[in-house]
Formats: C-alpha cells, sequence, structure tokens
C-alpha cells in the first residue's frame, strides 16, 4: 500500500494547485453587471490626464482604482478615485487632472460597494447625488474638494453601516449647505464626521445631533458659518466623542461649560470662534462648584475627575477673546490625581492676564505651550526648566518682565523658542542654551537683553530661524553665527553693531532666504556679486553705513532689496539678473548718472524707490503695460525733461512721486490711464500749462494731490469728484480765477470717519508691508512721506499720514470771496489761502470748524471781522480792512463791517477819514512845536549858553541831593 499511495502524492498535489488556480481566476472575474455600471459611470466623465483608460476588458476587477472583494463574487467593494495631485499644494495642478461631468446612477449596481472616494475632483457645483444615499453596504465616503453644490442630501442618513463620512471642502468655499443635521441620526456605526466649509448657518442644536450618534469619535466642523451655540447639552456623559473641532466659526459667545463636561473628550479645538469671558468661570460652572457662602470653592481631584480637563491631550483655544488669570488654570489642570494629560495647550491671542505659576513645572507632558498674545506679566518662573518634553514655547507678545532664567537651558527638546515683544531685560549667556541641542527656531526681539557670551562659544544647537533685532549684540558682530550652517533667516536689525561684515559672514549667508542688518553701524563695501546666495529672496541693509557701488550681480532668486539710508555711490546697476525683483528700494544714498532702461524689464517690480539721490537726465520712455509697479518714487533728484508717455502703461500705479527734480512741461495725457493713482507728488518741478480736468475725472481714487511750486495757470478745476481727496497742495504757482464752491463737496475731509467709504490706502494704510515665515519679525515696508507746510513749517508726514486733512493754495493769483461751502469740511485741519488777491469776508462758520488747527489768510484784500477761536495775529496780516482782536484794530458793533449796507459803507470811510486827519493834525503840531524851541537855540548863541548852563546847575543840583554834599554856587 505505501507505494500506492506515494504514487498518487503528485496527482493529489497537482490537483490542489489548479483547484488554487482556478479559484484565483474565479474571485477576479467581476460581475457583468457591475462592469457595465462602472462603464456607464466612464461614460459621464471628463478625464484629462487618462486615469480611466484602463477601464477596458471583460475583468473589472483588474481596472485600476477598483477592489474586488476576493472570492467567488467577485463583489466591487472599492471605487478610489481620489486626485494624486493634492488641492492644498498645487491648485493649479489639482484642476487640472480632476475628473469632471457627472456621477451615473449607475453605480447603484455597485451593491456590495463599502469604500467610495470622489475626493480632489471638480464637478463644477453640480448637486450632491442623493442616491448614493442607497449604497446600503457604504462604510467609508469621501467627497470632499469635490465641487459639488447644493443641500446635503438627507437620503444619506440611511447608511447605518458607514463609518467614514467627509463632505468637506477648501476653507472659504461654501458650496454645500444643510438646513439641518436630524439625518446624522440614522448613521448609528459613524465614527469620523467633517462637514468644514459647509454652509450650516440655519442649523440648530446641532451639538445634539453629533452626541446622539453612538458611535462617534471625531467631529469637523471648521468654517461652517456657524453663529448659534447651545448653552447646554443633553447626553454628555454618554458620549463617545473624543475629537471636537470647530474653528473659525463666529457664535460671539461665553465658553460653553459643556466643553468640559464631554467626558472622553482629548482633542479640543476652537480657534477663532468669538469665544470670550472667563475659562475659569466656565470650568466652574461645568461642575457647579459653589459653597454655601455664594463664592467658589476650591478644586479636588475627585471633582476634576467630572471634567474632562483630567484627559485631554490637546487644547487650542487661541484667537478669541478669552479672559482669566492663567495661574489659577494651571493650578486647577495640575490638580488630577495623575497629574495633566495635556501635551499641547494653545491659548495664544486672548485676553489671559495673570503671572506664570510655577506650577506650570507640574505639566511634564506639555509638548507646545503657546501664550502669546495676551496680558501675561510678572517674570518667568524657574520651574520652566521642568518641563523636558517641550518642543514649542511661545510667549510672545506680553508683558513678562525680569531676567531670563537659566533653568530654560534645561529644555533639552526644544526646537522653537519665542519670547519676542515682552519686557526681558538682562543678560543672555550660554548657560540659556546649555542643552538645547534641538533648537531650531529662536526668537528674541524687543526686549531689553544683552547677549553676553564669550566669543569663543560654539553653540550646541543648529539654527534655522534667527530674530534677535533690538537685542544688544555689539559692538562687534557675533562670532558665534560662524558655526550656524542652516540659517535661512537672519534678522539683526537694530543691534547695536558697529562693525565690519567678517569674510566668514558671506559663507554664512549662502543659504540664507531671508537677511535683514537693518539699523546698524556697520561698514565696509558690499561684494559686487551675490549671485552665490542662490536662495536669497530679501536683503535689508538698510540705514547702515556701508560705502562703494551697489552690487552689480544679483541672485535670481532675489524679491525684495533694501539699501536705503547708507553712503553708497556710482550709479545704477546697468542689467539688473533678479527677474522676480518685487522691492527695490535705495533711496537716501549718494547714486548718480541716469536712469537704467533695464529697470523698466522688472516686470514683477511692485515698489521701486529711488529718492533722494543725485540721478539726473531724463526719464526713458520705457515702462511696459505688463509692468506690476505700484509705488514709483523718484523724488528729490536732478532730473530734467518731461515725463514719458510710457508713464501711462503702469496701470497698477497707486503711489507716484517725482517732486523736487527739473522736469517741465505740461502733464502728458497717458497719466490718466493710472487709474489706480491714490498719491501723485510732482511739486517743487517746472511744470506749466494749465492743471487738466481729467485729473478729477479720470483718477477717482485720488487721495493725495500735490502741485506744489511749479508754473501751472489758468484757474483750479473741479475737484469734487474726488471723494476720497484728503491731501490738496496747490501752493505757489500762477492759478487764477476764484476758488471753486463744489471745494465743499471733499467727503474725507467732511467728516473723519472713513467707515463706509471705500477710502484706504490700496496699500495697507500709508505702510506697504509684506510679512512672511509666518511671522511679523520681519517685514519689508515702504513708508508713504509727504511734505506739508504747517503754520508755515515744512513738515514731513508719514506713520500719521492717514489721518491728516490738508487744502494749501497759497501764493498764487486767485481772487474773489472765499467760498461759504468750504465751512463744510469739518474733519480740515490745515488751510492755506495766503499771498492771494481774495477779497470780501471771512465767512462766519469758518470758526465752527472744531478740527481746524493752522489757518493762513494772510496777504490778500479780505475785510471785515478775522476769527476769534484763532489768535495768531500772523495769519491776517496784509489785509488793511480787518479789524478787531487778535489785530489792533478796533471794530465797534456801530462801525464794523457788515456788508449789508452801502449807507453802513459810507459811514465807516468818513469815520476812516476822520481818524486819519486826527492823527495828521497832532503829528503836525509836534513837529512845528519842537521847531520852535530847538530853532531858536540854533540860532540865538545867548539863549542856547543859557539854556546849557541852566541845564548842568540843574544836574549838579541833583548830584549832589544824592551825594549828600552842600551847593556853595561856584
Amino acid at each position: 500500500m505505501l507505494p500506492n499511495s506515494n504514487s498518487k502524492c503528485p496527482f493529489l498535489l497537482f490537483c490542489c494547485c489548479f483547484f488554487l488556480l482556478l479559484l484565483h481566476k474565479i474571485s477576479f472575474a467581476c460581475q457583468n453587471t457591475e462592469r457595465e455600471a462602472l462603464l456607464r459611470f466612464k461614460s459621464t466623465l471628463h478625464d484629462p490626464t487618462c486615469r480611466l483608460c484602463s477601464w477596458q476588458g471583460d475583468n473589472c476587477c483588474q481596472w485600476r482604482h477598483i477592489t474586488c472583494r476576493q472570492g467567488i463574487s467577485g463583489d466591487v467593494i472599492s471605487l478610489n478615485l481620489r486626485n494624486p495631485k493634492s488641492s492644498y499644494d498645487l491648485p493649479l495642478d489639482w484642476k487640472q487632472s480632476a475628473l469632471s461631468g457627472e456621477i451615473s446612477p449607475s453605480l447603484l449596481s455597485l451593491t456590495q460597494l463599502q469604500h467610495l472616494d470622489l475626493s480632489l475632483n471638480y464637478f463644477n457645483g453640480t448637486p450632491m447625488p442623493y442616491f448614493l444615499g442607497s449604497l446600503k453596504n457604504l462604510m467609508y465616503l469621501n467627497l470632499s474638494n469635490a465641487g459639488f453644490s447644493g443641500v446635503i442630501p438627507h437620503q444619506l442618513g440611511k447608511l447605518d453601516r458607514l463609518m467614514v463620512l467627509d463632505l468637506s471642502a477648501l476653507y472659504g468655499q461654501q458650496w454645500v449647505r444643510a438646513d439641518d443635521l436630524g439625518w446624522l441620526s440614522g448613521l448609528s456605526s459613524l465614527k469620523y464626521l467633517d462637514l468644514s466649509a459647509a454652509n450650516l448657518t440655519s442649523v440648530k442644536n446641532w451639538m445634539e445631533a453629533i452626541v446622539l450618534m453612538p458611535s462617534i469619535e471625531e467631529v469637523r466642523l471648521l468654517e461652517c458659518l456657524l453663529v448659534e451655540i447651545p448653552g447646554h447639552v443633553h447626553n454628555l456623559n454618554t458620549s463617545s466623542l473624543s475629537v471636537l473641532e470647530i474653528d473659525y466659526n463666529s457664535f460671539d459667545s461665553i465658553l460653553p461649560p459643556w466643553f468640559w463636561a464631554l467626558g472622553g473628550l482629548t482633542y479640543l479645538s476652537c480657534i477663532g470662534c468669538g469665544f470670550h469671558g472667563s475659562m475659569i468661570d466656565s470650568i466652574l460652572m461645568s461642575v457647579k462648584l459653589v459653597d454655601d457662602g455664594g463664592k467658589t470653592s476650591r478644586f479636588s481631584s475627585d471633582l476634576l475627575a467630572r471634567t474632562n480637563l483630567c484627559y485631554l491631550i490637546y487644547m487650542d483655544l487661541s484667537h478669541n477673546s478669552i479672559e482669566g488669570d492663567i495661574a489659577e488654570f494651571f493650578n486647577i489642570v495640575t490638580g488630577c490625581k495623575l497629574g495633566s494629560s495635556l501635551q499641547t495647550l494653545r491659548l495664544g491671542t486672548n485676553r489671559m492676564n495673570g503671572t506664570l505659576s510655577e506650577m506650570v513645572g507640574n505639566m511634564t507632558d506639555l509638548g507646545y505651550l503657546d501664550l502669546s498674545n495676551n496680558f501675561l506679566s510678572g517674570q518667568m518662573p524657574k520651574e520652566i526648566g521642568e518641563l523636558k518634553h517641550l518642543q514649542t514655547l511661545d510667549l510672545s507678545n506680553n508683558s513678562i518682565m525680569g531676567h531670563l532664567p537659566v533653568e530654560i537651558g534645561e529644555l533639552l527638546n526644544l526646537k522653537f523658542l519665542d519670547i519676542s515683544s515682552n519686557l526681558f531685560a538682562g543678560e543672555i549667556t550660554e548657560r540659556h542654551f546649555e542643552k538645547m541641542d534641538q533648537l531650531r527656531e529662536l526668537f528674541l526681539f524687543n526686549n531689553h537683553l544683552i547677549m553676553s557670551v564669550n566669543d569663543a562659544w560654539i553653540p550646541r544647537f543648529q539654527l534655522s530661524y534667527v530674530g534677535l533685532n533690538s537685542c544688544k549684540l555689539g559692538p562687534k558682530f557675533p562670532s558665534w553665527l560662524q558655526r550656524q550652517e542652516n540659517v535661512s533667516l537672519l534678522v539683526l536689525s537694530n543691534t547695536s553693531i558697529a562693525d565690519i561684515l567678517p569674510a566668514w559672514f558671506w559663507k554664512l549667508s549662502s543659504n540664507v532666504i531671508t537677511l535683514d542688518l537693518s539699523h546698524n553701524r556697520l561698514t565696509g563695501r558690499l561684494l559686487q556679486s551675490l549671485e552665490f546666495m542662490s536662495k536669497l529672496s530679501t536683503l535689508d541693509l538698510s540705514y547702515n553705513k556701508f560705502t562703494g557701488e551697489i552690487p552689480s550681480i544679483l541672485p535670481t532668486s532675489l524679491q525684495r532689496l533694501h539699501l536705503s539710508y547708507n553712503l553708497l555711490s556710482g550709479t545704477l546697476p546697468s542689467k539688473f539678473q533678479a527677474s522676480s525683483l518685487a522691492f527695490l528700494l535705495l533711496s537716501n544714498n549718494k547714486l548718480h548718472g541716469s536712469f537704467p532702461t533695464t529697470i523698466c524689464n522688472l516686470v514683477s517690480l511692485k515698489v521701486l524707490d529711488l529718492s533722494n539721490n543725485n540721478l539726473s537726465d531724463s526719464l526713458p520712455d520705457c515702462w511696459r503695460t505688463d509692468s506690476q509697479l505700484q509705488i514709483l518714487n523718484l523724488g528729490s533728484n536732478q532730473l530734467s525733461g518731461v515725463l514719458p508717455p510710457s508713464i501711462g502703461s503702469l496701470s497698477q500705479l497707486m503711489s507716484f512721486h517725482v517732486n523736487n527734480n527739473y522736469l517741465s512741461g505740461e502733464l502728458p495725457q497717458s497719466l490718466q490711464q493710472c487709474s489706480a493713482l491714490e498719491v501723485l507728488d510732482i511739486g517743487q518741478n517746472n511744470f506749466a500749462g494749465i492743471i487738466p480736468d481729467w485729473l478729477a475725472e479720470r483718477l477717482p481714487r485720488l487721495m493725495i494731490l500735490r502741485l506744489r511750486s511749479n508754473m501751472f495757470s489758468g484757474g483750479i478745476p473741479e475737484f469734487a469728484k474726488l471723494d476720497c481727496l484728503q491731501i490738496l497742495d496747490l501752493a505757489y504757482n500762477k492759478l487764477a480765477g476764484s476758488i471753486p464752491s463744489t471745494f465743499g463737496n471733499f467727503s474725507l475731509m467732511i467728516t473723519a470717519d472713513i467707515e463706509g467709504l471705500r477710502c484706504v490706502f490700496g496699500y495697507n494704510g500709508n505702510d506697504y508691508a509684506m510679512p512672511f515665515f509666518g511671522t511679523d519679525v520681519y517685514a519689508l515696508s515702504y513708508i508713504e512721506t509727504i511734505s506739508i507746510v504747517t503754520k508755515r513749517v515744512d513738515r514731513e508726514y508719514s506713520k500719521i499720514l492717514s489721518l491728516l486733512r490738508s487744502i494749501d493754495m497759497s501764493s498764487n493769483d486767485l481772487s474773489g470771496d472765499i467760498p461759504e461751502e468750504i465751512t463744510a469740511l469739518a474733519a480740515l485741519q490745515n488751510l492755506n489761502l495766503s499771498s492771494n488777491h481774495l477779497t470780501g469776508v471771512i465767512p462766519e462758520k469758518l470758526g465752527n470748524m472744531q478740527s481746524l488747527e493752522s489757518l493762513d489768510l494772510s496777504m490778500n484784500n479780505i475785510s471785515g471781522n478775522q476769527l476769534q477761536t484763532l489768535d495768531d495775529p500772523s495769519i491776517y496780516t496784509g489785509n488793511a480792512n480787518l479789524c478787531g482782536l487778535p489785530v489792533s484794530k478796533d471794530c465797534s458793533s456801530r462801525n464794523s463791517y457788515s456788508g449789508k449796507s452801502s449807507g453802513a459803507d459810507d459811514e465807516s470811510i468818513e469815520h476812516d477819514h476822520q481818524l486819519f486827519w486826527v492823527y495828521f493834525s497832532s503829528v503836525l503840531g509836534f513837529v512845528i512845536g519842537a521847531w520852535a524851541v530847538f530853532g531858536i537855540l540854533f540860532y540865538k548863541t545867548s539863549w542856547r549858553i543859557a539854556y546849557f548852563k541852566f541845564s548842568e546847575d540843574i544836574c549838579d543840583r541833583i548830584f549832589l541831593v544824592f551825594t549828600g554834599n552842600s551847593f556853595d554856587g561856584s
């Protein structure tokens, strides 16, 4: 029998292998009905990247993106058509590779489908398919960021086996909406729900709907336009919810006490939800701790167990208005039997106060602590060094003071440290960084700290981001930076460094993306080639004492170059290789030569400031229509010639300065194409001709118009259409005619409240700032500056420029009356109409302009009473017919000039004639009497001798009286 049994073994083995192979083939053979359903589904889709090109042949289980159940049935159980291009990383590629079209109901033939993912496609606003609620076996449904719109179908509530439902969208794109969430109660197996960016404005009791889901664990409702949050929620103790994210909704409510009653909650995120009120009171209300006296009882570990504070791992309540004592909060959360479980605590940008308690040292699990932008005070406790797991510590923008404890150097896992913008003072030594091997980001700026380390110190860390501005590092350049080889951001502005840049510094800079050494006293010459700094995006060396020429070769990656306020000389480089340059600020140097045409080819340039140099010759006619230039400042140079016509190609130009040059001719017609202009300063040139009407008609956004000290003639145009005009300077021209009565229509001068008006500087007030790297540690800014004469003093305004309201039309040939309508400009602060030929009376209501701080009406022909509210007599000089204080001429009520009748005029003139003859007779009598005496003395010698002898005797007698001697007559 043994031989026979051995002879059968190969045959049995062959049969088993054949059967398994046959079973394998059968298991991957899909059903015809499902294959046909998938082909119909494909036919209604647009597939730009051929993701469905493998969908051909008989066996659909071998098609890409499809998974079948292994077995004889071969049912399709998964359809994963998620776009491989992430919308967060590559938004353009995401759209280009997205499936579109319509979702065919043929999917209902896939009766065993468990997994359906259509996320990151683009169905262009088509309604979300309601028939998906009939796929009874569905366990995973992801339609996020797929471009569906309309109401979320309530039929989805029939999917009782569904475990994951994601209908979210990119933030700010509320494509889908829901008026009620009652359908969620049917999702008995659901563990994960994400409706972020769905419009849930009309939803009531949304939290009740969530806790009624028996299996729910994670809920994300970010930016859902929720406005109501319940004050009380039932069934919290039975909820299985562990993760709740409701960021960026607008509740405008106190912090709900039921947050702390969700027993299983370990992750809570409520960023920017408008919560306010006391956090401590919210916690107290959650456990109802009130004793007989009505005062708050102390927390015990048993009472804390009634909340989730002992179990929370992640809590983010940043960007709200929550109040409370931070020390009391630390005392509460460290009172748990097993200590606090918090690993991440983010309370930044709130209204928390108090001092950092030493109890913070008991929160030993903390890995992330953010208390920035609050009202914390006191000193940092040395117990901070006990947080051995801490990786991120952000205490910026508070009022914490005193020395930085050396125990902070014990944080051996710390990677991010930001204590900027506090009141820290004293020295920082090597001990403060003793064990910080992992430190990568260090921000100490805007404190009173002194970096006092040995020149030979070699740090144990390798920093990527360094922000030490306004700390004292100098006068020597800090040598410890030499060993930092991975620095991407280096900001050492205003650090009292007075040194030459060491040679090793340029090697360090080869990897730098942002470099700011401004506001120091650095000297020496810049390298002529910076091409080796291949990653450099921002270079700010302004406010130093660098000499030599501007580097002729710049890295192609450079976007922002700020070398203003140095001693640089020479000409501008003939070619700027940095084609992506957006900011070029070279003002207040000693540059000379002509304006290179290659600058016009920098189409990415947004800000160009070459002011206060010695540039000469005419401006080239080279500007391009594809230019993005928004600010052009060429003021205070020696430019001549005319403005080139191509200046009108700068359609995005908002601020244009060519003041204080030698430019001439008329304003080019092409300038009216710059319809975005808000600031136009061409003062102190030789421009001539009339002021064109199109300034008001085609440049409606003008807020500052300065044509001062030119040779413009003719009348003043109707500027009334310039609703946003706040500064108008037409002084020192040859303008004639009257002041238009429509000057009283300037909206921004009528009221200082610009709410509701469209008048706002397009480049962020008067500061063109661009923060980057997610922090305001450095922001390259162009600050708008205008020269304005107020109270006869020429002042430069910058920071408060947006608050100033001024009209100056002095030193022209204007005539006629001061229009009564101008008194409607209640927000006007400066009005100068001096040195013209204005007549008539001062409008009575001019004294009611409460904001008026500076007024000059001198050197005109104005008559009548002057203002009693402004008592500087110099503002009225040169007006012979003005009377009353503060000038010396008296105005009686009977004879004051009223301008109402000719009889009053005649009486006033007659009175003036009488006064003239009185003064004339008095002077004439004095002259005749004096000559009668002195003439006789001059011609009669005996009388003259007797007069002088008599005078001497009188003087002698007076002398003797005071000296006490007797007079003997000799």
